[in-house]
């Protein structure tokens, strides 16, 4: 198996390259080229939210194939026909590299599309003379921007004892596209995070500086409590069915200029509730 990396500078995209043969595959009568793409999530520890694992599969007739990735809104405004956009592919794409010099129908070009933050779209085109069919695909990736690490304080002793300990370090994260969100990154696990937003319009100041109300929806944590099952957190509001819990009772959580942070959350199962109190954050 061969592999290689490709530098994509439009969207400054990196893509890991696998191209195998099938062993053992008739070669098909086609007489046109034809390429079909299809898109997965790809495995650990690739990141989910902005990387995509992408197959391309060529018949027998097609001699290259070209494949090019650029946002949707820049491709929409190049408003070129379809068959002034393969010509665009070819000539600005990366020719895929397969293990023989023609395809025999079961051929497939694997890679990872990574770092693909927003509305992206992913094309091949497979040619054989001047014969030209393309294939696209798109894709919608969540871009996290770091911006402070530290350490991460729970409350609640059944949730330290499960995540690793009291005190564990943490990566806090905002997304590229909604600077209103802001998540600590695989806090609870490969792909937990605990995920809060600002609550426009609340601003509060104690003994640590002035800090902006966040929000904590319910979301499942990746961790469990003996049988009665997986672990959610949620903000008091949210909890109560009451946002004035939040917004007018003093049980709001809040991130400081600086980036540090309280979370006020309950942790619970569905069988009830495991307490709620302070989770903390606090930079390096």
């Amino acid at each position: 198996m061969k592999k290689y990396i490709l530098l994509f500078t439009a969207v400054a995209a990196l893509l890991v390259t696998s191209c195998t043969v099938q062993e053992g595959t008739e070669p098909g009568n086609d007489i046109y080229p034809h390429v079909v793409m299809t898109l997965s999530q790809p495995s650990l520890p690739y990141d989910l939210d902005s990387d995509t694992a992408v197959r391309v599969t060529a018949n027998d007739a097609t001699t290259d194939v070209y494949y090019f990735v650029e946002k949707t809104e820049t491709k929409k405004a190049r408003n070129l026909i379809p068959e002034a956009y393969a010509d665009y592919v070819i000539a600005n794409g990366q020719k895929l590299s397969m293990t023989t010099s023609s395809f025999d129908g079961s051929q497939v070009c694997d890679f990872v599309a990574q770092g693909l933050g927003g509305d992206n779209t992913l094309t091949a085109v497979a040619v054989s003379g001047g014969v030209k069919h393309m294939a696209s695909k798109t894709f919608f990736g969540i871009k996290w921007n770091t911006i402070a690490t530290g350490s991460y304080t729970f409350a609640k002793a059944a949730i330290a004892q499960r995540a690793g300990g009291t005190t564990i370090p943490a990566t806090l994260q905002q997304r590229d596209d909604q600077p209103g969100t802001y998540r600590f990154k695989d806090l609870f696990g490969p792909t937990y995070s605990l995920v809060f937003t600002i609550l426009d319009g609340y601003v509060g100041e104690d003994s640590g500086g002035v800090y902006r109300y966040i929000r904590v929806e319910p979301q499942a944590i990746g961790l469990t409590y003996g049988t009665y099952g997986g672990i959610s957190v949620r903000d008091l509001g949210y909890w109560q069915g009451d946002d004035a819990y939040v917004t007018d009772y003093g049980y709001e959580g809040g991130i400081y200029d600086d980036n540090s942070a309280f979370l006020m959350v309950q942790y619970y199962v569905s069988a009830g509730s495991l307490g709620y109190g302070y989770d903390l954050f606090e930079l390096d």
